[in-house]
């Protein structure tokens, strides 16, 4: 079978990953978004300014031939699909505001007294 070989950039290292392999590029982007999201802290979600995902080239796992591309392609940058986290504190406290929104308007349409 023919994968495809990607590697995430790191821009402050000015490095390559230890690449991986996948069958299409929409694999590719779901490991790595599952990286950049990841709900304990690493690396890249901590800083997803400086990472972006490449694809490398292709590998036959049938013969161990890799035909690397020219020239990396970039793929998507960390930044693009990063999806912060919100810790405990700051869940309490933006449903503490939604609580009190809800009871001002229950007032406004005289539903609390």
């Amino acid at each position: 079978m023919i994968l495809e070989a990607y590697s995430i950039f790191d821009h402050a290292a000015k490095a390559f990953n230890q690449p991986f392999f996948v069958q299409t590029k929409g694999v590719a982007i779901r490991t790595f978004q599952g990286t950049v999201n990841a709900p304990e802290n690493n690396t890249v979600n901590q800083n997803p300014e400086q990472f972006t995902l490449f694809k490398l080239g292709t590998y036959d796992d049938s013969n161990g031939a890799m035909v690397p591309l020219d020239t990396p392609e970039p793929i998507i940058k960390a930044v693009e699909i990063h999806e912060p986290q919100l810790n405990k504190e700051q869940i309490s406290e933006t449903l503490l505001e939604l609580l009190d929104k809800v009871t001002k308007l229950e007032r406004i349409n005289g539903q609390v007294d």
